[in-house]
C-alpha cells in the first residue's frame, strides 16, 4: 500500500475510552503505530459543535475512537507512561474524518487532536 510509506512518524494510541464514574477515563491497551503526525494548527469543529484550534493532525491507516489519546514516540521511549492523561505531549482525538481514494478500496484516517 503507498499510503504506508508515508507514514514515518512513531506514535502511541490509546483507545476505547471509558468514564471511570471518577470524571476520568480508563483506556484499553497502548499500541505503537506508523502515522503521519502534523504540528499544525488548524480551526475545526469538534462533536459539540464548538469551533477548536487543533495542536496536531494525525493521520492513520486504522480507525480510532473520538476521545482516543495519541501521543508522538513509542511505548520503548523513556519519556512514555502508561496514562495518556499524565503524559505530556498526548491529547485526545477531538475530531476524526475518513477519507477514501478515488476507488474507493482504502482509506486513512485524519484526526485533530486538542
Amino acid at each position: 500500500m503507498k499510503t504506508l510509506r508515508k507514514m514515518i512518524h512513531d506514535a502511541v494510541c490509546w483507545g476505547s475510552p471509558t468514564p471511570d464514574g471518577f470524571g476520568r477515563h480508563t483506556f484499553g491497551t497502548p499500541t505503537n503505530n506508523k502515522v503521519r503526525w502534523q504540528d499544525t494548527q488548524e480551526l475545526f469543529i469538534d462533536d459539540t459543535g464548538s469551533e477548536v484550534l487543533s495542536v496536531a493532525v494525525v493521520f492513520l491507516t486504522c480507525d480510532i475512537d473520538l476521545g482516543a489519546y495519541l501521543w508522538k514516540g513509542t511505548t520503548s521511549s523513556s519519556a512514555y507512561v502508561a496514562d495518556p492523561q499524565q503524559l505530556s505531549g498526548a491529547y485526545p482525538v477531538r475530531r476524526k474524518e475518513r477519507i477514501w481514494n478515488i476507488k474507493g478500496t482504502q482509506y486513512i484516517t485524519k484526526v485533530y487532536l486538542r
